[in-house]
């Protein structure tokens, strides 16, 4: 007999002993960060930002493949016994040496996992991911000049960017309400005074809101660089408006966190106007079941339970169970669904309360 053979009998054996739960679900417990299994990661440490923002260093699972600076990463937070999938930028540079990522969250009103994180997450925390996607990027070969226009919380893509690659010409405009407000003020004043990067904050308390027009003053040859856009909708639909005015659309790259919504006045008249530029975010408040499975719709009130076990068992022979194994109420045969409730893997939901 094989050795192959040997391990897929002793595997089966262990199969056996260890139901209703899999080999692999006591590997989880002992190795959750292990080749082969669910993508996961460890928060390391949490290092407040501003007053409600705050980066969370993580550790990911050997299964990661890296990203690229720009780019964002789904992850999957236990808040309250309910698991939650939110999308954030990532905000370490791709080469960096311990081989940790970074994300930088601001808490939002109501915002369940976002006020979580900076105010409730603990070192040691095991989280889901998912592999890091996007195509708000940086292009291969550098641009000679580049602009950044941020506001809020849309400075973390540009920071992971900054991190990443130095530009010989680069200038940020970013908005805030006030100077205490802007996350990594310090980091971008260290870059200024190395003169590598020029920056103008816009402070919205004080100055009022940045209008897209006072770039012809604020950096006087925005319309001959290449820009990168993150920030709330309203500005970067006006940024798209000005560029398209001005025939330079083609150099305005945006990123946006949450879908717009749009009245039924504007969707019939965008039924006659040309595609507008997808969203690299479409919807990062949907529950996500996995990289290769599309967006459930759960209903309201709805709790997680794993999948992975009984999808696993469907593709393996089914063997009748001993008379002598009984359930726990004393009935032979399979157990309780409830009892077979199982950790990692795909995601499948159960209404609370239902059997």
């Amino acid at each position: 007999m094989t050795s192959t053979a040997l391990r897929s009998r002793a595997w089966k054996l262990l199969e056996m002993v260890t139901t209703p739960l899999l080999p692999s679900d006591y590997l989880d417990l002992v190795s959750p960060l292990r080749a082969g299994a669910d993508l996961r990661g460890r928060i390391e440490a949490v290092h407040p930002e501003t007053g409600d923002a705050a980066t969370v260093v993580i550790r990911p699972g050997r299964g990661w493949r890296g990203h690229t600076a720009g780019q964002y990463v789904r992850i999957g937070v236990d808040v309250d016994g309910v698991r939650l999938w939110r999308a954030y930028s990532i905000t370490s540079p791709t080469n960096r040496q311990d081989g940790r990522v970074t994300i930088t969250v601001k808490a939002i009103p109501d915002g369940k996992v976002s006020n979580h994180l900076v105010r409730r997450a603990k070192p040691g925390t095991l989280i889901q991911l998912d592999q890091p996607t996007g195509d708000f990027v940086l292009p291969q070969a550098k641009p000679a000049k580049v602009l950044y226009l941020t506001a809020g919380s849309g400075i973390t893509p540009v920071m992971g960017m900054l991190r990443d690659i130095e530009f010989d010409d680069v200038v940020m405009v970013h908005s805030a309400p006030q100077p205490q407000d802007v996350i990594f003020r310090n980091e971008l004043h260290d870059l200024v005074a190395d003169k590598k990067l020029r920056l103008t904050e816009v402070h919205t308390n004080t100055d009022g809101r940045l209008d897209v027009a006072r770039l012809d003053e604020l950096v006087p040859d925005w319309a001959e660089r290449e820009t990168w856009a993150c920030g709330p909708a309203g500005l970067l639909d006006a940024a798209e408006e000005h560029w398209t005015e001005h025939g330079v659309q083609e150099r305005l790259h945006t990123e946006r966190f949450r879908p717009s919504i749009v009245s039924p006045a504007t969707a019939a008249r965008s039924r006659s106007a040309p595609p507008a530029r997808p969203s690299t975010r479409t919807a990062p408040r949907r529950c996500w079941t996995s990289a290769r499975r599309p967006a459930c719709s759960c209903p309201p009130g709805a709790a997680w339970a794993s999948a992975s076990a009984a999808s696993r068992r469907s593709r393996r022979r089914v063997r009748p169970r001993p008379a002598h194994r009984r359930d726990h109420r004393g009935r032979a045969g399979r157990p309780h669904p409830d009892l077979r409730v199982r950790r990692g893997g795909p995601l499948r939901h159960r209404t609370v309360g239902a059997p």
